[in-house]
């Protein structure tokens, strides 16, 4: 794990970037943004949590970054990997971040794209089709304790979802990127 992951920011990268949601392991946060927007939620306990984090602090003002010169290691795929029991939790968290945070256009839109998603998911494995559709199913159960959480999040919301949306594609245009520059083998 020493020399695995380990690697140097490619030339011609900014040392920081402004990102739409950085990896939960990797995160270093200012005590002011927790007492200002809360932790993360316990709602979403595995996947998601961190974007979710990511998502509603940059809605309400904040800005977040990552940093080529940092250094993480993490082992993957400690507490999960390919497992029904996350592949539930990763649709249902997925599905409450864009309900929980975002107006009604984008939370559609983005929601739509996670059913179709799911549906591709269920109709190439057929084996996580019944976990797919209890997240679906829980979503639907749970609308209330969404809305709530919808509505506890709107007095602090100051960053239109158009503005994150736009972060989001530039973030997917950076992981790109950087994956074509590792692929390289450099």
């Amino acid at each position: 794990m020493d020399l695995y992951n380990f690697y140097r920011r490619p030339p011609n990268f900014n040392r920081l970037e402004e990102v739409s949601e950085v990896a939960g392991a990797a995160m270093l946060v200012k005590r002011e943004l927790i007492l200002n927007i809360g932790p993360l939620d316990e709602y979403s306990f595995l996947y998601w949590e961190d974007t979710e984090f990511c998502w509603r602090s940059i809605l309400s003002g904040y800005k977040v970054v990552y940093d080529y010169d940092a250094v993480v290691y993490h082992h993957l795929g400690g507490t999960s990997g390919i497992n029904p029991r996350w592949i539930y939790e990763k649709k249902k968290n997925e599905l409450y971040t864009y309900i929980k945070l975002l107006d009604v256009k984008y939370g559609i839109y983005f929601s739509s794209i996670s059913v179709l998603k799911g549906v591709g998911l269920m109709l190439l494995h057929p084996k996580y089709s019944k976990h797919i559709i209890k997240a679906f199913v829980d979503t639907i159960k749970n609308r209330h304790h969404i809305i709530q959480k919808r509505y506890e999040f709107k007095k602090f919301k100051i960053f239109e979802d158009k503005e994150l949306a736009k972060l989001i594609r530039n973030t997917w245009k950076l992981r790109k990127r950087d994956e074509k520059y590792w692929n390289k083998g450099v």
